[in-house]
């Protein structure tokens, strides 16, 4: 069979992408062996405003009205909904906070965000009553549907094969390249945090990262994401999703007692409502040194190329450069500089 591209890997980045190269009318394979589950684990949370210091999201202005776009018309041809805008309040953690956000209003805020001056329309313990920021344009996409449902999609289309990748088995020709019995002009990984182990893309200064989240019960009718050190979600079925943990040397996909307590107490500090644990799940998310996505080609192998490192945003980043990474490959369009695998090319030289 020839293909445009096959797509190792179907997480989020690999889906998305796939999504977007099929319904740009080009004839797409997906493989994937089941190896990574990280994209199935994550909270999938999109917040324009992010961190302890609450700065604006890297290419706010451009991700996200791309992803309300994009996201309505991806349940559309999947047939499943998956996609749930939400307000974000994120407490402050003082007065002193709160009078410095109060006093320097900023316009490329306010697109995202007001400053709320009391926590009492908020399920926030009294202690942490300084009010906070209350975010526009956030919410969640449930990977878990849109994954099984991208999975449905590929496979009417006979678009997808369940089997384990070998980069072994890759045959160079001079007009594309080759896997067993299916030809493409490019191969294009997806793998996330499994690249590092890729022979060809191993070169790249990945920072894999451990998270840990809880699925949690409750009665009470949570209506907004909340965050501040840890986050919770109330999802569609009425559970709770809540998280995250970061660990950079267990890099297992093992859960761990540890980081279910660590949830828990800073839930219970934070929140004024009851909770009930109902499981625990663990992924690894696929980073880099500079928390950037990669995309681009090999430096020396231009049949293959590469759309990874979407880290803990991928929810936020995968639809627009999906769409950029498409524009580089059929159009000749640039890519961004800072997402661009050139940026790691010393790296490869070095190898």
């Amino acid at each position: 069979m020839i293909y445009d591209y096959i797509i190792v890997g179907q997480g989020i980045a690999g889906s998305v992408l796939g999504y977007t190269l099929i319904k740009k009318g080009l004839k797409t394979l997906i493989i994937d062996g089941g190896e990574n589950n990280s994209s199935k684990v994550a909270a999938g949370i999109f917040n324009p405003i992010t961190g302890k210091r609450m700065v604006k999201t890297w290419k706010a202005e451009q991700l996200f009205p791309f992803l309300n776009e994009f996201y309505p018309e991806m349940e559309k041809d999947l047939e499943a909904k998956f996609f749930y805008p939400l307000p974000i309040f994120r407490p402050f953690g003082s007065i002193e906070e709160q009078n410095h956000w109060v006093s320097n209003s900023d316009e490329a805020y306010n697109k995202f965000s007001r400053v709320v001056t009391s926590s009492d329309d908020f399920p926030i313990n009294k202690n942490k009553h300084f009010g906070g920021l209350s975010l526009f344009k956030g919410g969640y996409v449930d990977t878990v549907t849109l994954l099984s449902a991208a999975l449905r999609y590929f496979d009417k289309r006979e678009s997808i094969i369940s089997e384990k990748f070998s980069c072994s088995d890759l045959v160079f020709e001079n007009e594309g390249i080759r896997w067993g019995n299916y030809k493409a002009r490019k191969v294009i990984f997806a793998e996330g945090y499994l690249n590092q182990f890729n022979p060809y893309f191993n070169w790249i200064p990945y920072i894999p990262v451990k998270g840990e989240v809880l699925t949690l019960k409750t009665h009470f009718p949570l209506k907004q994401i909340i965050s501040k050190g840890v986050f919770v979600v109330p999802l569609y079925n009425g559970n709770l999703k809540a998280g995250s943990t970061y660990d950079w040397k267990d890099l297992t996909d093992e859960v761990t007692q540890k980081a279910r307590e660590e949830i828990e107490n800073k839930l219970k500090d934070l929140v004024s409502f009851d909770f009930e644990y109902v499981r625990q799940e663990a992924g690894i998310r696929p980073s880099t040194s500079d928390r950037r996505p990669i995309l681009g080609l090999h430096p020396q192998y231009p049949q293959l190329a590469i759309f990874n490192g979407l880290g803990t945003k991928g929810i936020s980043l995968a639809p627009y450069f999906a769409e950029q990474l498409f524009s580089f490959l059929e159009e000749n369009k640039s890519l961004d500089n800072e997402v661009n695998i050139s940026r790691f090319e010393s790296f490869f030289h070095r190898h």
